[in-house]
């Protein structure tokens, strides 16, 4: 129901007020660049009860941890607003029905006439908190999420969790109207996407020059008092980033929070320069700059960076795909590219006019509007999930106690109904979203939004583990026993096969493809990512492999990238029925980037294949075609996850996996990465011997389904044969 918020129990709680510390207050949403530096000091809860426990019901349909005090402009029509507030009771189910929530998150959203009428709307954490994380680096942390840790310390709260303001002169759809016109925006899908950026899907890496050209992108300045005259002195605080920020990687496995770690290396904390122009000609003649414009390069470059929580967790392409680089677009949201018609469509940067909510859920095959790789990134940034029910939490910054003692007064935000109700039939008045159920109420529930918000908690999990189930760790392996015998499946190729051979180094295996295996190499085309002056460098048997593959018919390209085949001219409008990467890696030694780096390797290799694959469907091609991996097994091989790397590609799945023996391949020498080094690299094939190394088959998931089909058939074939017998005897 709609209460007014004048009603609300007030109640006291003693705050321990410390050393000052800096939170950043967002003033509009529609310009977060002017997001103000507060004063925010320490506050001890002294009484635990003041902490918001409420006990989540296991009935999500009727819970919901949003309150929002919401104000319509008295020049929007009626029944815009009662839409509109619909609209977010909704957005606040499907959003509790997928986190853990024990704090209810209050927003601040108006739908009112703004300046700019082609813009829709915004939201922002209303607050920004700074906290210490595990690797004893400070961030900043939506208030949102920081409520949800319940930490006794913490730096004082804002009012409001988010800020959200919508233009109520937009022609949006509501889930409620007959139908959607192509121009309309679904009032629903936009709301819950810019939540979700309230609730810390946000960046501060942002230009730091006001320019019309975006030179370099850097960290927030950390400041103690808003800078609003630039000839006023300014004090260096260092560069703070977001709890999103530290998980955000490149390509190369290099972590954003290490350039933030650079970049404070500028000049001393405290250094006070004699105003804002004194301060950038100072960084844009230091070393530092140039981080700053890598950074910048880095967000406006195809598949050039991800989210990512650790090396052996699932990626998330973020948008770099605009060029040049657009603030409030690049980098905070998902890649439009790789995720708009996937289960995670909705944090891309675009949304589709002319799409209702619904819709959406259907043409995406999704089951909740909250994706999978959505829920990943929520809980690794700190939100439970019931799959994640307890997620790391930072810790308040230690300052030292000024022993000072004061009374403060606070909402109550428990569930307590209160006394008075404000009528609906007064948009123009800020009111708070109460929700608390009521079969009164004139929140109108229906069976669409419970069915939306059941099928999200199929995919939020309640499923319980029971005390009896067992778990393997992740890399705890099997062993077999000693009268299994192994069947060494023989080459994969066919003389017919048209195959693309990626990252070949000595092109030992092209040659020994074509001249051995097939006994031709007229349909084999052989790459390699050097040119060919390196590729001789490196590998001085390359050029006799590589002339006996010319022989066979065989043609052989340098500098492709695997990871980029569409950049290829030589490759456009080919198909191919085998597309092949043995061994791949980057080179990286570094365990960790090793590991980041070779994940985003394949990854890319596997998204860039796809263009270029037979199909039987799509293009009327007599073969479906396969990529295969060869990689070894065991530490740091294991680790890649391949399997997972698959499964995160909604078009792939694993069709078959079989151990790869060189033997099968005579001639064959493998080759690191960075070449063969007398004394260092092992001659012959010892080094993927002592490692097992396995090929995977990859194919896309329509032709793994049509072979289940198939089997399905055919087992139902059998069983009427049997029938036909039983019944003649």
């Amino acid at each position: 129901m709609f209460v007014d918020h004048r009603s609300i129990i007030a109640w006291s709680r003693d705050i321990i007020v410390s050393a000052e510390t800096w939170c950043y207050d967002t003033n509009d949403p529609l310009n977060q660049d002017d997001r103000t530096p507060a004063s925010c000091p320490a506050v001890t809860e002294t009484d635990l009860n003041t902490f918001h426990d409420v006990a989540i019901s296991p009935d999500f349909n009727s819970s919901n941890m949003f309150e929002i005090i919401f104000t319509c402009d008295p020049s929007a029509n009626q029944t815009t607003c009662d839409k509109a507030k619909d609209s977010f009771v909704r957005a606040g189910e499907i959003f509790s029905s997928i986190l853990l929530l024990n704090t209810p998150i209050i927003i601040n959203a108006s739908l009112k006439p703004l300046a700019d009428n082609t813009i829709l709307g915004s939201a922002a954490p209303a607050r920004l908190l700074p906290l210490k994380c595990k690797d004893h680096k400070i961030r900043s942390f939506p208030q949102s999420l920081v409520k949800q840790f319940q930490l006794s310390t913490h730096p004082e709260y804002s009012s409001n969790d988010i800020i959200a303001v919508f233009n109520s002169e937009a022609d949006f759809y509501f889930e409620n109207d007959t139908t959607i016109n192509p121009d309309q925006i679904g009032f629903l899908e936009l709301i819950t996407h810019e939540i979700v950026h309230g609730l810390g899907l946000v960046t501060n890496w942002n230009p730091l020059l006001n320019s019309n050209v975006t030179t370099e992108l850097t960290p927030r300045l950390n400041l103690t008092s808003s800078v609003t005259d630039p000839t006023q002195p300014l004090i260096y605080y260092g560069f703070i980033e977001t709890i999103f920020d530290q998980f955000i990687v490149t390509s190369e496995g290099n972590k954003f929070s290490n350039f933030t770690e650079k970049l404070n290396k500028f000049t001393p904390y405290g250094t006070k320069f004699k105003d804002q122009s004194a301060f950038i000609n100072a960084f844009i003649n230091s070393p530092q700059y140039a981080i700053a414009q890598m950074v910048l390069n880095y967000s406006q470059t195809t598949n050039s960076m991800v989210f990512l929580a650790n090396p052996h967790s699932e990626l998330i392409w973020l948008e770099n795909d605009i060029n040049p680089y657009t603030k409030g677009s690049s980098i905070s949201h998902f890649s439009m590219a790789i995720y708009d018609n996937t289960t995670d469509f909705l944090m891309t940067y675009l949304q589709h006019p002319g799409r209702s909510f619904e819709t959406a859920l259907q043409e995406n095959n999704a089951t909740c509007i909250i994706g999978p790789k959505l829920i990943y990134l929520l809980e690794t940034i700190g939100y439970a999930t019931p799959n994640h029910p307890d997620p790391e939490k930072p810790s308040p910054i230690d300052h030292p106690a000024k022993n000072q003692t004061t009374k403060s007064k606070s909402t109550n935000n428990n569930y307590t109904t209160p006394t008075s109700s404000l009528s609906t039939s007064q948009p123009t008045s800020s009111s708070v979203l109460s929700n608390t159920s009521n079969t009164g109420s004139n929140i109108v529930s229906n069976n669409w939004i419970n069915l939306v918000l059941c099928l999200c908690l199929s995919v939020g999990g309640w499923d319980k583990v029971t005390a009896t189930s067992r778990t393997l760790h992740p890399y705890t392996k099997l062993k077999p026993s000693s009268n299994v015998r192994k069947q060494i499946k023989p080459p994969p190729y066919h003389p017919d096969d048209y195959i693309l051979l990626v990252g070949e180094g000595n092109f030992s295996f092209a040659r020994t493809l074509a001249e051995s295996i097939l006994h031709t190499g007229h349909k084999i085309i052989a790459t390699s990512y050097d040119t060919k002056e390196i590729m001789t460098k490196k590998y001085d048997d390359a050029q006799s492999n590589i002339d006996i593959f010319i022989e066979c018919g065989g043609q052989v390209l340098y500098k492709v990238d695997a990871t980029k085949l569409e950049n290829c001219k030589e490759l456009k409008n080919k198909r191919f029925d085998k597309i092949v990467f043995n061994f791949p890696h980057t080179g990286i030694k570094d365990q960790d980037r090793n590991i980041i780096a070779n994940q985003l390797l394949i990854h890319s290799f596997l998204t860039s294949s796809l263009n270029f694959l037979t199909s039987r469907k799509l293009y009327s091609d007599s073969k479906d075609g396969e990529i295969h991996i060869t990689m070894k097994t065991g530490v740091p091989y294991d680790h890649w996850n391949i399997r997972k790397l698959v499964k995160s590609i909604e078009s792939l799945g694993i069709k078959e996996s079989f151990e790869f023996d060189p033997n099968l391949y005579p001639g064959y020498e493998h080759r690191r990465t960075l070449g063969f080094k007398e004394g260092v690299s092992k001659k012959g094939n010892e080094e993927i011997l002592e490692k097992k190394p396995r090929t995977f088959v990859i194919v896309m998931k329509e032709v793994l389904l049509e072979e289940e089909r198939k089997r399905k058939d055919d087992a139902n074939d059998e069983d009427d044969d049997s029938l036909v017998i039983k019944s003649k005897k």
